[in-house]
């Protein structure tokens, strides 16, 4: 029955890309954005149980979350220490794709508009790099539900654009190392410090707070196709908001807004 409700999402949100007019886009696209080409914009990603990070050099952005930024807006976190044997919290690769998915927001969403970006995801985790193509052959629902949640992000930006993955070495992913994990760098400050010269001239972006509220709804429930198609409509009318004075000398940036609150 849980199958069969996510299929009939995911027919209702292909309906919706076919019959409504601002969708047209899609498929009269470039044949030119179809095939893999040398990438215009590129981001890093990475995730760890401190917290979630990403960058884009070309655009100067940089963007982090810290673990307790994710327990606040309702998305469960492995407590520090935690024994094997329990499974409680988010797992790692779910946290490596909520982070490519934040990436690619930052991407779309400060490319010059009619720019026709091609664009670079590039992480260090398999798992979550493969679930941008090919998340429908995993049986868990919450990766489906991430999955779609990127593919209408993707589907509703309202300009041409390409995006392909690529994957680093762990050890060389140093810059979003730093941007995720708290006791590497933990403030901005000094994750810049630990990489310069590569973030001295990217500006700390806030994660808008509506983003947010759809990466914790689909963790936590099914929606109709509509709802994904609805908020990412919404989520592209709001520009990104760089942090404000004095954000070198704090943690992270809670990108909570004072109206901020989960969503069912």
């Amino acid at each position: 029955m849980e199958r069969d409700q996510e299929v009939s999402a995911e027919l209702r949100i292909l309906h919706t890309w076919l019959v409504e007019p601002q969708f047209e886009r899609i498929w009269k696209r470039p044949i030119g954005l179809l095939v893999k080409r040398t990438p215009t914009v590129e981001t890093e990603g990475d995730a760890s149980y401190q917290g979630l990070g990403g960058l884009g050099i070309s655009l100067r952005f940089m963007w982090r979350l810290s673990s307790s930024d994710l327990k606040a807006i309702g998305i469960p976190m492995k407590a520090e220490n935690q024994p094997p044997e329990d499974d409680s919290g988010t797992h790692i690769n779910l946290l490596e794709f909520m982070a490519l998915i934040i990436s690619a927001y930052f991407a779309l969403a400060l490319s010059p508009p009619d720019s026709h970006p091609i664009i670079q995801a590039t992480g260090d985790n398999t798992s979550a790099l493969s679930w941008m193509t090919y998340a429908a052959r995993t049986k868990r629902p919450i990766v489906r539900r991430l999955a779609r949640l990127m593919q209408c992000l993707l589907t509703c930006y309202p300009y041409y654009f390409a995006i392909q993955n690529a994957h680093i070495k762990g050890s060389d992913n140093e810059t979003a190392d730093a941007l995720s994990r708290f006791k590497i760098a933990p403030t901005w400050r000094a994750a810049i410090e630990v990489t310069s010269p590569r973030l001295d001239n990217c500006q700390p972006y806030q994660v808008p707070s509506e983003l947010l509220t759809m990466l914790q709804s689909v963790v936590s429930w099914e929606h109709p196709g509509e709802w994904y198609v609805t908020r990412m409509t919404e989520l592209w009318t709001a520009k990104p908001v760089i942090l404000s004075d004095g954000w070198k000398e704090v943690d992270t940036m809670t990108s909570l807004s004072p109206t901020w609150k989960k969503d069912k």
